[in-house]
């Protein structure tokens, strides 16, 4: 596989992932704290703190979060590992 290659299904991988967010956007599901941490394999003080510094989106007012918020999220936080 060349580099073009890999570049091109980045570029497409980056496109779903994009579609799903607004998808999901629109359909509005949640995820309760609890989920969230296990979906991220982390304790809820380390949520927490993630939260205080702005890293990881706000909750709303029940304490959950907009998995279209999280997809967005984690596609960013992939895209600074890979550079």
């Amino acid at each position: 596989m060349t580099t073009q290659d890999v570049h091109q299904l980045q570029q497409r991988i980056d496109a779903l992932t994009r579609a799903v967010a607004e998808l999901v956007q629109t359909i509005g599901p949640r995820l309760t704290r609890e989920q969230l941490c296990q979906r991220r394999g982390i304790h809820r003080n380390t949520l927490a703190g993630l939260i205080e510094r702005g890293i990881v989106p706000r909750p709303d007012v029940h304490g959950r979060f907009l998995l279209a918020e999280v997809i967005e999220y984690e596609a960013m936080e992939r895209q600074q590992r890979a550079a």
